[in-house]
């Protein structure tokens, strides 16, 4: 029937979407699960992969929506799920992350965050950079369609791996606009202030703690601050190389006003970003930056570095800073806390401006459109 010929059949790696503690891709993988099961037809049928039991956050199942568990073993990715595709017949396969399956036939779309690894490879564990730089150049050779999450990031995939520009799709992360938004109440800051035990007057860093970040240099501009009365607030788990960053935390001076609080859920972080000060992500390299976006969405004066994609991602609505530079980072972050309201109420409508393109549904209805054109 012209149903049965029309109808497509979408298959998707969910390992990263079914993560614990979701931050950067993971984050990007739920999301975008989340959107193309409301933007997908009755017509088609998606099937997730996971390599255990889905976790409770992940749409439901539905008549042409289901998930499959395949048995979590070294290199998921590179092993277990061509076992899995090897006697499928389907459309299309969907991999959030930088890596598709091997040894399949089948049409492939992989999503390539950042080539962070190839600019800053000191920055990695070995393993990781072998997986990273071999993973990513085969899947590159063989996706029939690339998506990547900034032009930035578009641009240096196109340079180092020589594919055709026109392969590569620039699909931006959103944000959630229910959580992060300048509509948060007082009572609500301080509902989730009093919770964390936060009394003091803060500026706030989001992020996972490990050396791409440049906390530890962020560290040595805060204690250069005029200002001895407000306090950096550190969120993020445990990164790759957390030792020196916590190391740094416990030997500075001003440790007293240091505080890390780890990993904090979304449902307290825009409330957390609504009380802060200013927001400052002064990383060496981001292909993205959600929090950036997320800050600019609670009308928060964000501090970010002028590199990478970072410029692209605040726009005309950021303080930049060169992070390579204390005096520089510092200088700004004394710029953010010295601006008077009607400075900030400028830079307010600039960002609430600037982020409107960043939107999951117009993302998933993207990348949706990409699929079916393979």
């Amino acid at each position: 029937s012209l149903q049965e010929v029309s109808r497509m059949k979408i298959w998707i790696d969910g390992y990263e979407a079914n993560s614990p503690d979701r931050v950067g891709v993971g984050r990007f993988a739920l999301e975008l699960l989340r959107g193309l099961y409301e933007e997908i037809s009755e017509t088609d049928e998606v099937v997730v992969f996971v390599p255990n039991s889905t976790n409770e956050d992940l749409p439901p199942e539905k008549k042409n929506w289901h998930y499959r568990q395949v048995p979590h073993v070294r290199l998921w990715t590179f092993t277990s799920l061509p076992r899995a595709l090897a006697k499928e017949k389907l459309d299309v396969f969907f991999s959030p992350t930088h890596y598709v399956p091997f040894f399949s036939s089948i049409p492939r779309v992989c999503a390539i965050m950042d080539l962070s690894y190839l600019e800053y490879p000191s920055l990695f564990r070995l393993k990781d950079l072998i997986k990273l730089k071999f993973g990513t150049w085969y899947s590159i050779q063989k996706a029939q369609k690339i998506i990547t999450i900034s032009q930035f990031s578009k641009d240096a995939i196109v340079k180092e791996y020589g594919v055709d520009a026109d392969t590569v799709t620039v699909i931006y992360p959103g944000f959630d606009q229910n959580i992060f938004n300048t509509k948060i109440t007082q009572n609500d800051i301080k509902v989730s202030l009093d919770k964390f035990e936060i009394n003091y007057d803060y500026i706030l860093y989001i992020g996972t703690l490990q050396p791409r970040k440049n906390i530890v240099r962020l560290i040595e501009s805060f204690s250069l601050l005029e200002d001895k009365s407000i306090k950096l607030l550190i969120i993020g788990k445990k990164g790759w190389l957390y030792e020196e960053i916590i190391k740094k935390i416990e030997e500075s001076d001003l440790k007293n006003r240091i505080v890390w609080i780890g990993y904090v859920e979304d449902r307290d972080l825009g409330a957390l970003l609504a009380g802060a000060q200013s927001f400052v992500l002064p990383s060496l390299y981001e292909g993205f930056g959600i929090p950036v976006v997320e800050a600019l969405a609670c009308g928060v004066p964000v501090v970010v570095s002028q590199v990478s994609s970072l410029p692209e991602i605040a726009g005309d609505a950021g303080l930049y800073i060169d992070p390579e530079s204390t005096t520089s980072i510092s200088d700004g972050l004394t710029r953010a806390l010295s601006l008077s309201e009607s400075e900030k109420d400028i830079i307010r409508q600039k960002g609430l401006k600037h982020i409107e393109q960043f939107d999951w549904k117009k993302s998933c209805k993207k990348l949706l459109e990409l699929l079916k054109s393979i």
